[in-house]
């Protein structure tokens, strides 16, 4: 059985005592730090909750129904936060309430790993929406579908995109890094 003792000095080596049985070893050797991980700049996706419930009365059954989405995705219930967002948007399949409703039905399909399902939602985000805010954050989630699809060159294609098209976005440092990583 081994025991170790660290003892630190300032010459920039360190002195290890090492019990072996009933002998006691002493060593010098170089004092190793460790190099700090690289952090990336992560990009926290969430449904947008604000700006969804400013576009529709909370005490309609629409309203209701969105709020009951939103709801069951802070819980993780992602399948019904899907069945809630489809009847709102069957519902009022135009305006800004739909936009909302299938951005967030895209992050729902995100986050179950139903790439393709998540891929067609940011899609009908970006062609009938494509002045909205939420247009761009569905190109950049868009190229993360094919990321996680394994398809690099039209992640690369798409983040390209992104990068030339909103390059003041905030997720614009993160689609830099995300280019890298789509050539290896």
């Amino acid at each position: 059985k081994y025991e170790q003792l660290l003892l630190s000095n300032n010459s920039g080596t360190k002195k290890v005592n090492v019990q072996n049985n009933n002998k006691k070893v002493s060593i010098e050797a170089p004092l190793v730090v460790p190099v700090p991980e690289e952090k990336y700049s992560q990009v926290e996706i969430r449904i947008d909750t604000l700006l969804s419930m400013l576009t529709i009365d909370t005490l309609s059954d629409h309203g209701r129904q969105l709020l009951d989405g939103i709801n069951t995705f802070k819980e993780g219930l992602y399948d019904k936060s899907i069945r809630s967002f489809k009847e709102v948007l069957a519902s009022k399949p135009g305006g800004t309430v739909a936009m909302h409703c299938l951005y967030n039905t895209g992050i729902c399909y995100f986050k179950l790993g139903l790439y393709k399902e998540a891929e067609n939602q940011f899609q009908q985000v970006i062609g009938r929406f494509s002045g909205q805010p939420v247009a761009a954050q569905s190109l950049f989630l868009k190229a993360m579908c094919y990321l996680n699809r394994d398809e690099p060159v039209v992640a690369e294609k798409l983040l390209r995109k992104f990068i030339q098209e909103y390059r003041h976005h905030s997720w614009s440092g993160k689609a830099f890094e995300m280019l890298g990583d789509s050539y290896l």
